[in-house]
């Protein structure tokens, strides 16, 4: 555009007119006019392609302008009718809008520019001087119809050309958007191939695990085929076992049988051997009858005899039991005794302890105290030895008599089972008085164990209150002031129920150990706490603190006690409460 405005302005000042002019004009021309043809073919980026096609069209114009003749204005005109034409239609096809169907291609019409260009570039001549003179007016005419020509296609062309880049902007855009659209949609391509994947992965484990659950599925049953074929084994094994026990089981019994047959044939032997034997004792209990009723005889004058000793035992077993009274009171006198005179041992202990000089007095009581003690101790022992010889008589008479019932009994064995009734009650009555003499023998001498062990409990008593009491008067003859540990009163002192406990037969010996555990314990407690001040601040501070702790204890639980006693009392007054409304509530 920019050359063929020069060029018509450098027509119209009337410069320099010739051959170069007239042919760089044209040339320059249909170069612009080339360019903005391929500008609107290919978008306004033309390529080497177009390049090349100008280069080819310019040469043959350039050896057509150097070889043709000067007059070729007849041809120019055609060709602007041409051109004309060609405008026409090309206005007539234009499309009313921009958005229309697509403009017809810019190539024919730069084609015919550049030829009309050519044309007019050919007819100019290089020489003369009227016809050049002549062709130039003619020239100058013609050159400013077709710049006004030119100017009209080239804003023709740029219309079009700024068309097209209206419409290449909103492809851009178009395409921008399809881009976008193309990366959301690979995004979501590259998100599907992901999640693919992984699915393909947890199907890979499913398959992995479903693979091993198999393998796992093969184990078990090649194990359990194997355990099966080993029961099958074990079950051969057994059916062959069972069959060799049914065979001995019929040997068995086939050989039961045969020693059946031969049993039969002893026992009938043995049978017939017993009715000899029994025809053979019925004629001996036919002599033993007579036997018998003389042996009656001879049993009714030994019963006689029995009876009357019977009744001579019974009157012993009288007056062993009359002694076994009088042998309760004297030990019940002896135990009261033995009571009074521990109580005045320990009351003269208390007294030679509480002393602080010796008094020859005390000692003189204390030695009349033991020589009466060991009076009444060696009584005691004459007594405990007569009724030890008592005993012994008693059991050699229930000996006696247990003996004489023996031969009682073997003689009635061996008389008839059918005796006179009246013997048969005698001996029920002899069996009887036996066993309650035999009763009143064992209580007798369950008795006169229970007194010895009593006796021998006092002695050893009286022998200990008797070494306490030499003992305190040993110390008050010594002239020592203060107390020793026999101060503490021992567990005898509790009297008749110590003793009770004391004489079991099961649990005596742990009370006296326990006892006496307790005695020796408590007196070296008490020394310890007498000689030892901070032993007695120890023991009195452990006894607060132990009283404050079950304080601290049953305050604690009487304040829980108190909380649940309130929760209770709020959940039922809670729970009252509706019921109260409605009881309000219904008689309205």
């Amino acid at each position: 555009m920019e050359h063929s405005s020069a060029w018509g302005s450098s027509q119209l000042a009337g410069e320099v007119p010739g051959t170069a002019i007239h042919t760089a004009a044209p040339a320059a021309a249909a170069a612009t006019v080339g360019e903005a043809a391929w500008d609107l073919a290919s978008g306004g980026a033309p390529s080497m392609q177009q390049e090349q096609l100008q280069q080819q069209e310019s040469a043959p114009a350039a050896e057509h302008q150097a070889a043709a003749p000067a007059p070729a204005a007849a041809a120019e005109e055609p060709a602007a009718a041409q051109y004309s034409q060609q405008q026409q239609q090309q206005q007539q096809q234009q499309p009313s809008s921009s958005y229309g169907p697509p403009p017809p291609p810019a190539a024919p019409l730069a084609a015919s520019a550049v030829h009309s260009l050519q044309s007019v570039s050919m007819t100019s001549e290089p020489a003369g001087s009227v016809a050049a003179a002549a062709a130039a007016g003619a020239a100058a005419g013609s050159t400013s119809a077709k710049e006004v020509q030119l100017t009209k296609l080239v804003e023709t062309l740029r219309k079009r050309l700024d068309t097209v880049k209206a419409e290449n902007q909103q492809l851009e855009d178009m395409l921008h958007a399809a881009e976008q659209r193309s990366a959301a949609e690979l995004q979501r391509a590259h998100a599907a191939a992901a999640e693919a994947t992984a699915m393909q992965q947890a199907q890979d484990s499913i398959v992995a695990s479903a693979a091993a659950n198999a393998a796992a599925q093969d184990a078990r049953i090649g194990r359990l085929q194997q355990e099966l074929e080993a029961s099958a084994r074990q079950v051969a094994a057994l059916q062959g076992a069972l069959e060799a026990i049914q065979e001995q089981h019929q040997q068995v019994l086939t050989s039961k049988d045969s020693i059946e047959g031969g049993a039969l044939e002893a026992l009938r032997a043995q049978l017939s051997a017993a009715e000899s034997q029994l025809d053979a004792e019925r004629q001996a209990h036919a002599s033993s009858k007579a036997a018998a009723a003389a042996r009656e005889r001879d049993l009714e004058e030994q019963l006689g005899g029995s009876s009357e000793a019977l009744a001579a035992t019974q009157r012993q077993m009288q007056e062993l039991a009359g002694r076994g009274r009088d042998m309760e009171e004297q030990h019940a006198l002896a135990a009261a005794e033995a009571a009074r005179l521990q109580e005045q041992v320990r009351q003269l202990a208390e007294q030679h302890s509480a002393a602080q000089q010796p008094d020859p007095t005390v000692q003189l009581q204390l030695e009349a105290e033991r020589e009466a003690l060991g009076i009444q101790l060696a009584e005691t022992q004459a007594a405990l030895l007569g009724a030890t010889q008592a005993q012994h008589a008693a059991e050699a008479n229930a000996a006696s008599l247990q003996q004489q019932m023996l031969q009682l009994q073997h003689s009635l064995q061996a008389a008839p089972a059918r005796g006179p009734p009246q013997l048969e009650q005698q001996v029920a009555e002899l069996q009887e008085l036996l066993y309650q003499k035999q009763q009143q023998l064992e209580r007798l001498s369950g008795e006169r164990q229970g007194q010895m062990m009593m006796l021998e409990r006092q002695v050893i008593t009286l022998k200990q209150e008797l070494g306490k009491a030499h003992a305190a008067a040993a110390a008050a003859n010594t002239g020592t002031s203060g107390r020793s540990g026999h101060d503490i009163i021992p567990m005898d002192a509790l009297g008749e129920p110590y003793q009770r406990l004391a004489r079991h037969r099961k649990l005596g010996g742990a009370v006296q150990a326990t006892a006496n555990f307790l005695d020796t314990t408590t007196a070296s407690a008490t020394q310890l706490l007498r000689q030892q001040p901070l032993v007695r601040l120890a023991v009195l501070l452990y006894l607060v603190l132990i009283h404050l702790y079950v304080y601290f204890l049953l305050a604690r639980m009487q304040r829980q006690a108190v909380m649940l006693l309130a929760g209770q009392d709020k959940g039922a007054a809670a729970g009252a409460g509706p019921q109260g409304l409605d009881a309000n509530v219904l008689p309205h």
